[in-house]
């Protein structure tokens, strides 16, 4: 069949990620990926990694939330859509990287941000 590429698969004791590259310079990358023991979740931090130790430290992906009508929600698998590394979204945040590991007291604030 061409010039069809053959799905890459990452796999440690939490998470399974099947990777398949697209473009002709195969830079840009769809990681589909779900615990092993298939519950749902969503641990903004677990899936940052997944995107580093695959796609790259300063590659940025998206998950994108569709239209119901091109819904797919059939196995607790997530999807991340990266851009070639370097690409930047015209969207987000650009004052750098900021990580707040002690909570800053806001009276009325129930914020709180676990350890790293």
């Amino acid at each position: 069949m061409g010039d069809q590429q053959i799905p890459e698969m990452w796999k440690n004791d939490r998470y399974t990620a099947i990777v398949n590259r697209h473009s002709v310079d195969r830079s840009v990358m769809h990681i589909s990926f779900r615990r092993n023991d298939r519950k749902a979740v969503h641990d903004w931090r677990d899936i940052q990694r997944i995107k580093n130790d695959i796609a790259g430290e300063e590659t940025e992906a998206l998950e994108l939330y569709t239209a119901e009508s091109r819904l797919v929600d059939e196995s607790n698998q997530y999807h991340l859509w990266c851009f070639p590394p370097g690409e930047r979204i015209p969207i987000g945040y650009n004052e750098g990287r900021v990580v707040q590991y002690e909570p800053i007291p806001v009276p009325g604030s129930r914020a709180r941000q676990r350890p790293a």
